[in-house]
């Protein structure tokens, strides 16, 4: 496996890394285990599994870095927004009224909208 994303190796092996390459064969396989025993590496290191691996921590991809200045662009809500959202935080029954308001409000418009179709199919068949 080459060439791969350091954060998609990571979720699914465990390591960051670009590349892991395979042992040829189960002799290898065995070499490199005994090796790692002999240097007493830890349990998650990725040589108990792979032949070798290109480590690189996510922050160190090129492509990670690009996404993360991307990233700074982002527009931020304005500061009306975070105070209301705070105040809506600390006090739960004005949210819930404020949820219940918008049921109500939608449930009127709901009820005018179904009122208009049942007119329209009411001037289709003439009653």
């Amino acid at each position: 496996m080459t060439n791969f994303c350091p954060e998609v190796v990571f979720d699914q092996f465990g390591y960051f890394a670009t590349d892991l390459f395979a042992y040829s064969d189960e002799t290898d396989h065995e070499f490199g285990i005994d090796r790692m025993a002999k240097d007493e590496m830890p349990a998650d290191h990725w040589g108990w599994n792979w032949n070798n691996a290109t480590t690189m921590h996510y922050s160190d991809c090129p492509i990670y870095s690009v996404l993360r200045e991307r990233k700074a662009d982002v527009v931020e809500a304005p500061p009306w927004a975070d105070r209301l959202l705070g105040r809506l935080r600390n006090h739960p029954a004005l949210g819930l009224v404020i949820v219940l308001a918008a049921i109500v409000i939608g449930l009127g418009a709901f009820s005018d909208a179904l009122q208009s179709i049942v007119n329209l199919v009411r001037g289709w068949f003439g009653r």
